[in-house]
């Protein structure tokens, strides 16, 4: 199992984990999985929301607010293209994986 799968893993059985608890637990360095989590946030393999200074991670924006992550936290920043529409948003963010995988 990689990273992506390992953190993705976790992080579905343990929502709303924060880095140190993912770094205890899935023994990947700090920097690694600074830069993993980024990554799979900024894709939307994950959601992410600022609590107390720190984030903690969700594996989807559902899970999040059945844990209590309030829907006016920015989740993701999920209109990272300049879109008002949040499937249009969801395509874009497709479609660059998509072409940054080819």
């Amino acid at each position: 199992m990689n990273n992506y799968e390992t953190i993705i893993k976790f992080i579905t059985e343990n929502p709303g984990s924060g880095l140190a608890e993912l770094q205890r637990h899935t023994r990947i360095s700090r920097s690694s999985l600074t830069s993993s989590l980024s990554r799979l946030a900024e894709r939307g393999y994950l959601w992410r929301t600022r609590t107390g200074g720190r984030f903690i991670y969700f594996e989807s924006r559902a899970v999040a607010i059945q844990h209590g992550a309030t829907t006016g936290t920015v989740l993701n920043k999920p209109m990272k293209f300049g879109c008002t529409n949040e499937l249009t948003a969801l395509f874009n963010r497709c479609l660059a994986a998509a072409r940054s995988a080819v």
